[in-house]
């Protein structure tokens, strides 16, 4: 289940081509780089009209096989039948009050009907329709296990009347998706990893801040070589302050401990929230050439260094007892 998104801190690229490596700073703004187009609202309305998979479904299993749904569009047209679902019903209904109860997930665990999965396949390719509301029908999509969902989370992220959050929500997926795939014994699996990771690549140099934080945080844990090599550059050569509180991130999430003696002298910055996650991660690896930051932490008047410099200390000594 993908969370809710957090704001990280920006890429500001140079591409990847020719060997050329990311950079990852910026400012805290969404920077624009003057190569991108202006997003654009619209949308695709000629799109062709859901046909429901004639496939037979096993009884209590979820449907495997997609519904036929021109994932290369932007938008799908709704289906013509209302779902026979009264709790898919409300959720689908963009009119109706408290479409997502606190127990949907409960109510409805996984879809067995084509014309039910249609119907959530068209919230999730809406861009109208309220982040939460497509976010829970990527999940309970994920949950029913249809086959080939990246490709409507690939159209969701070629969508021009994206919006930065959304957009950022698909890469979550497709990340964690792609580690599905990799553990998987399916005899496509690898060929689905390689797919998503070629399109997350790509994201590394989108003009949208969340949408680069995320796919460098999903390539990250795949111990993509190019996500490697911008966590290495940015925290061996940086030059400002901004970008690097997702690197420390990503150092930590990839296991790169040999970037400990670049991220010590952060556990000291000026930026709060970068000296915050500095002081997390180095007390994560235990390292106890840090003890001086971490008392020193536990020593700020503010609560938040001082919580985080309590912890640090309490981790260290646990490693030493």
């Amino acid at each position: 289940m993908v969370r809710a998104a957090k704001v990280l801190l920006p890429l500001i690229g140079l591409g990847v081509a020719a060997g050329a490596i990311f950079y990852v700073f910026g400012t805290a703004a969404r920077p624009t780089p003057a190569t991108s187009q202006p997003i654009t609202e619209q949308s695709d309305k000629s799109t062709p009209d859901v046909v429901a998979s004639p496939e037979a479904k096993a009884p209590g299993s979820p449907l495997t096989q997609p519904v036929s749904a021109s994932p290369n569009k932007a938008a799908l047209p709704a289906p013509a039948t209302p779902t026979n679902n009264p709790t898919l019903l409300q959720f689908v209904d963009k009119t109706a009050k408290n479409r997502l109860p606190v127990d949907f997930p409960a109510k409805i665990p996984a879809l067995y009907d084509d014309l039910d999965i249609a119907w959530v396949l068209y919230v999730l390719r809406d861009s109208t329709d309220l982040d939460a509301i497509r976010n829970e029908a990527a999940n309970l999509l994920r949950r029913s296990k249809v086959k080939d969902l990246e490709d409507h989370f690939f159209a969701i992220l070629k969508n021009p009347a994206e919006k930065e959050r959304f957009t950022s929500y698909a890469i979550q997926h497709l990340g964690d998706m792609m580690t599905e795939y990799r553990d998987g014994t399916a005899n496509d699996s690898m060929a689905r990893v390689t797919t998503i990771r070629k399109l997350l690549s790509t994201a590394l140099t989108d003009p949208r801040l969340m949408v680069r934080s995320e796919a460098l945080l999903a390539l990250t844990r795949e111990r993509d070589p190019t996500a490697v090599a911008i966590i290495r550059k940015g925290l061996t050569e940086p030059t400002g302050a901004q970008g690097q509180y997702l690197l420390i991130r990503c150092a930590k999430e990839a296991n790169l401990t040999d970037l400990i003696p670049a991220i010590r002298p952060l556990a000291y910055s000026e930026n709060q929230v970068v000296r915050i996650a500095a002081v997390n991660v180095l007390a994560q690896w235990k390292d106890e050439a840090s003890r001086p930051a971490f008392e020193e932490a536990s020593r700020s008047t503010i609560q938040r260094i001082q919580r985080a410099g309590d912890l640090a200390l309490r981790l260290l000594d646990s490693a030493t007892n």
